[in-house]
Order: structure tokens, then sequence, then C-alpha cells
């Protein structure tokens, strides 16, 4: 929320530069972890992790007091320029005197909100699927180690790295909607390869059962791009819609697409598993991925600010 109340015009490569620090973190800290316990010992590793959790507060600290500081500069900045954009202007009247609750209704009942954050939550379902049922395909099927299978898992964390600051790029030059839904198409994609993967190998020839773990590989590159779009251009695409809308305040907008993540964690992997006993894994993840592609007309449909 802090991000994106600053500089419109570069909200997404804020979005994506902050989540390539998160995807770096999930990316280097097991690797990281890993390498202490065994040189240091536990207690050492947990102790620095303090550290590190305390520096980080710090930083947080710092950060909110710059945020505000740079916020009543230009707050006093806006109320002096009397050829401000009217549409504008009655957006920051909404956002000042609208009520926590009245703008909590006014998201919730917003048609572009609700497809912005069914398409966090279709997405986080099934994210909630396929990570624990891609490690037990990768042990049952191929015959992985524990270790082999974090590396073909931490697939998708690296195409996160590498795809969140490209897609904050390109959300501040092209329409946020347009890469939200692609991402979407590219999470319905990826399903569809788990799948033939499987289907492969399961096959009679050498040729073709040899595809299978690239194809899986590949699924898990697709899920790390489709979520790098989610993020950065996702989030950037809520607060245009704020804005767009006079809905209030950006922090609710973002509880409101936390709630939806959540919900997906949730209910992802009850659905999923549930499907999964009665017509197999496959079945289950083309229908999760088939809840995503859904949304692609809805939010290609939306109009935001760099339309």
């Amino acid at each position: 929320a802090e991000l994106t109340a600053h500089g419109e015009g570069h909200r997404g490569s804020a979005m994506g530069f902050a989540t390539t620090g998160l995807a770096l973190g999930v990316l280097c800290g097991p690797l990281a972890g890993g390498f202490l316990f065994s040189a240091v010992g536990q207690r050492a590793t947990f102790q620095l992790a303090g550290v590190i959790v305390l520096l980080n507060a710090a930083a947080q600290l710092v950060f909110r007091q710059l945020t505000m500081t740079t916020t009543t500069t230009t707050t006093t900045t806006t109320r002096n320029q009397r050829t401000k954009e009217k549409a504008n202007s009655t957006t920051q009247q909404s956002t000042s005197s609208v009520s926590p609750r009245a703008s909590f209704l006014a998201l919730i009942r917003n048609t572009e909100v609700m497809v912005a954050t069914s398409s966090v939550a279709a997405s986080y379902a099934f994210l909630g699927f396929i990570k624990p049922v891609s490690s037990m395909v990768l042990e049952e099927d191929f015959g992985m180690s524990i270790m082999n299978r974090s590396w073909v898992i931490t697939i998708a964390t690296a195409a996160l790295f590498v795809g969140t600051p490209l897609a904050g790029i390109l959300a501040d030059k092209t329409q946020k909607s347009r890469l939200v839904a692609a991402g979407m198409s590219l999470m319905s994609l990826s399903s569809i390869f788990f799948a033939a993967s499987r289907w492969l190998h399961t096959a009679t020839t050498t040729t073709t059962t040899a595809m299978a773990l690239p194809i899986l590989c590949v699924a898990m590159s697709f899920i790390g791009f489709s979520l790098a779009l989610q993020r950065s251009a996702g989030s950037s695409l809520l607060a245009d819609l704020v804005d767009k809308h006079g809905l209030g305040s950006y922090s609710l907008a973002f509880a409101v697409a936390d709630m939806a993540d959540s919900l997906g964690l949730i209910l992802g992997p009850v659905v999923g598993l549930t499907v999964s006993q009665f017509f197999g894994k496959n079945v289950a993840a083309l229908l999760l991925g088939g809840s995503c592609l859904v949304l692609v007309p809805m939010l290609i449909a939306i109009k935001d600010s760099s339309s």
C-alpha cells in the first residue's frame, strides 16, 4: 500500500522490484539456512535469523517515517495546486472522508475489484494444490530424492524472481489488466503441462517418457511467471481501480486481496485433493487451472489508468 501510494506512473516497477526482494529471500533462504545449519549449528542459525528480523523491523520503521514525510509534503503541495484535474481531486476527497467500513463495502461491491481479487484467489488456489502435489508426483512417478524434488520446485521461485521486475516494468507501459489476464492464461497452461507430463510418463516409448520431466519443469516456470504478473501488475491494477472509482484507501484494497490470497490457499488444496480422490490429480489440476482461464475475458474487459 505504501509503494502504490506514490508515483502512479511507476507503481508496476515499484511492486515488481519489491516482490523481487521477496522472491530472492524465498530462493536463497533455504539454501543459506542449510549451509548455516551444517557450518555453525542450529542455535547460531536461529540467532542470526533473529538479528535479521530485528534489522528488518528497523528498516521498516525508517521506511515508514520516510513515506510519511513524503506524503505530508505531497499533500501540502497538492492543496496549493488549483489546476489539478477534477477526477483526481474527487478521488482525494473521497479517500480522506470515507470511513473504513464504507470503503470496505464499496470495494467488495465493485465488480472490477472483485474480478481482480478473484484472480488472486484462483492463482493461489492452484498454487496451494500444485505445490504439495508436485512434490508427491516427483517422488512417486519419478522416484526423486528430497533434494532433487526441491530443485525442480525451485524453478517456479526462480521464474518469479526473474519475472517480477520485468512484469513491473511492463505494467507501467501497457494495460495492467491484460498482463494479469496473461498471467491467468499461463497458470491455466501450466495445469495442462502438468497433466501432460504425467500422461507422457506413463507412455510406453522411451522417448515420450524422457520428455515428461522437462515438461513438468516448464509447468513450474509458467507458475512462477504467472505469479510474477499477478504480484506486479495485479497489485498496481488494484491501486489503479481504487483511484478510478474513488474507493478509499489502498490499505483496505490490499487487505481484500490478502483475504482472497488466503481463501485460495485454503480452498485450493481442499477442492483439489477432494477431486483427486475421485478423478485423479490430472483432473484436479485441470479443473483449478480452468478456473483461472474463466477470469481472462473479465480481466481483459477492465480498463485501468494505462488504457
